[in-house]
């Protein structure tokens, strides 16, 4: 199809540059008499990106803005007082599943909850703690409140195999969600091998470097049209996923109102000040699938924050009440040299 495109313009050139400068020619394309014939079609528009419902910022440190792509949050939309007014193009699914990937999250969230182990102390389980009696009740509790069968003899702290089955299942929508044409990298040894890259039509962003006298690196990317679908990707399942984890911030954000600080994709930060809605949050935390944590009690050891302050997304301090000062900015490795200039108090001046 681009071929002949591209040959139909290639004569209008060939015709225009002949008849120059006593005639002027006006085309008009098939997509151009049918956009007369349909004026209510947006002459803008164009086919629907699946990838745009990626798009929507929710790392802020004060609001929440979302990009209503997926049908879920539309839903939410609509609920809070949006208007559909036009739709223009729709992705419809006739047979949907809610547990198509059961069996794979059930597997490693027991995993994972097995290797978080138990709280027994401000630090984490001791190698001859199991047999403590005040252990085995919160390992107990655990259990008894877990959405899976946990083995108790499994529970115990493993950070090790708990960042595996994390990664595990955040990697399974990640890589549903992966793009197709990545740069392609060939190490070229004649001048026909080099020529046959540089020159095919199906290539773009082509570049070439000289490692030595015999060998020339090229890289470049497929054009969209000549492109492969990776068939092991599926873009619509991780869309589905982030559109969930929005709709599960927003839930969040919707209780806590004027009392947000901060949020990222999967934390909020908050002003806690005895509220009911403050309380309701409290009841929402837990270790099952889709409940929340509170990180300062589990990963900082402290109890709350006593001072934060933010500069922007991914950009934020705070100290807590253990005084321990706990800094996070986007594009700085946060070693001890760079947390000496990059501190709390220089933040606030």
């Amino acid at each position: 199809m681009k071929e002949l495109y591209d040959q139909t313009k290639e004569r209008l050139k060939t015709i225009e540059d002949y008849l120059k400068p006593n005639v002027k020619i006006h085309t008009i394309w098939e997509c151009e008499f049918d956009q007369q014939k349909y004026p209510e079609v947006d002459p803008h528009l164009k086919p629907i990106d699946k990838r745009d419902a990626f798009y929507g910022g929710r790392t802020e440190t004060i609001q929440l803005y979302n990009n209503l792509s997926d049908l879920k949050e539309i839903d939410k939309a609509i609920e809070k007082g949006y208007k559909l007014q036009k739709i223009y193009e729709l992705e419809h699914f006739e047979k949907t599943s809610t547990d198509i990937f059961k069996l794979y999250v059930d597997t490693f969230m027991k995993y994972k909850q097995e290797a978080s182990g138990c709280k027994c102390d401000p630090k984490y389980c001791k190698p001859d703690c199991e047999n403590d009696k005040e252990c085995k009740t919160k390992i107990q509790y655990i259990i008894d409140n877990a959405a899976y069968n946990l083995d108790i003899d499994k529970v115990k702290h493993n950070s090790g195999l708990r960042f595996i089955a994390k990664i595990c299942l955040n990697n399974l929508w990640g890589h549903f969600g992966m793009r197709d044409n990545f740069t392609q990298k060939e190490y070229c040894f004649t001048l026909e091998h080099i020529t046959k890259i540089v020159f095919n039509e199906k290539y773009k962003d082509i570049s070439t470097m000289i490692l030595d006298e015999n060998i020339v690196l090229t890289e470049y990317k497929e054009k969209e049209e000549y492109s492969k679908p990776n068939p092991s990707v599926n873009v619509y399942i991780a869309l589905f996923t982030t559109a969930h984890a929005r709709l599960k911030l927003y839930e969040l954000l919707d209780i806590l109102q004027e009392r947000v600080l901060y949020m990222d994709t999967d934390s909020c930060i908050y002003n806690d000040d005895g509220s009911e809605a403050c309380k309701k949050v409290e009841n929402m935390m837990g270790s099952k699938l889709g409940d929340l944590t509170d990180e300062i009690v589990s990963k900082h050891n402290a109890n709350h924050i006593k001072q934060f302050i933010s500069a922007g997304p991914k950009d934020y301090s705070m100290k807590l009440d253990t005084e321990k000062l706990v800094s996070c900015c986007k594009g700085f490795r946060l070693n001890a040299e760079v947390e000496e200039k990059i501190t709390l108090d220089k933040k606030i001046k």
